[in-house]
């Protein structure tokens, strides 16, 4: 499994001129299977692909070992994705505490907020996480903030990326522009 930081990359270039921002609600379908698609095709260059389910307890995505390989069917990667915009209460409530509930190595949130709820949404993650009782220190946090926007007078994606480790502390942040899909 390549590291969050890897993987925030290949996500960004994996999207780069597949999806439309305008097309994001009403065809909402669309993004989210080309998200999973995403996940789907990173597990096939996996060594030994992962078994992948989706809708497990409450989590949109999962890889977990095969018991078949493995002497564990632990969960390596667990995926909430929110293709509309939600509260900010309801995402917490809802999507980023199921990541949160779940043993799961590596989670991952997709969520599009508006911008200016950004640091806040990030900090309510940060507590959220931090005040979890049972810690693992094997546990690792991307959250993926997407946004549109223009360069260069053009209507591109910003990607933002937040890791996080299990004790809730932001280690790191990157973000790309992507190109969106020409019609």
């Amino acid at each position: 499994m390549v590291s969050l930081e890897e993987l925030f990359d290949q996500f960004c270039k994996y999207l780069d001129g597949k999806l439309k921002w305008s097309e994001r609600e009403n065809k909402s379908r669309i993004w989210t299977s080309t998200i999973f698609n995403f996940f789907s095709e990173l597990n096939k260059r996996e060594p030994i692909p992962f078994v992948k389910e989706k809708e497990y307890m409450r989590v949109d995505y999962i890889w977990r070992y095969d018991t078949s390989r493995y002497s564990t069917n632990d969960i390596e990667l667990a995926v909430e994705h929110e293709n509309v915009m939600e509260k900010i209460d309801t995402l917490l409530n809802e999507e980023i505490q199921h990541l949160i509930d779940i043993k799961a190595r590596k989670k991952v949130g997709i969520f599009y907020i508006p911008q200016g709820d950004e640091k806040e949404f990030i900090k309510k993650i940060q507590e959220r996480i931090k005040m979890q009782s049972i810690k693992s220190g094997l546990e690792e946090y991307l959250i993926i903030l997407g946004y549109s926007t223009t360069r260069h007078k053009k209507r591109v994606i910003l990607l933002k990326g937040f890791f996080f480790n299990g004790d809730g502390n932001l280690k790191s942040q990157k973000e790309k522009i992507i190109s969106q899909k020409r019609q």
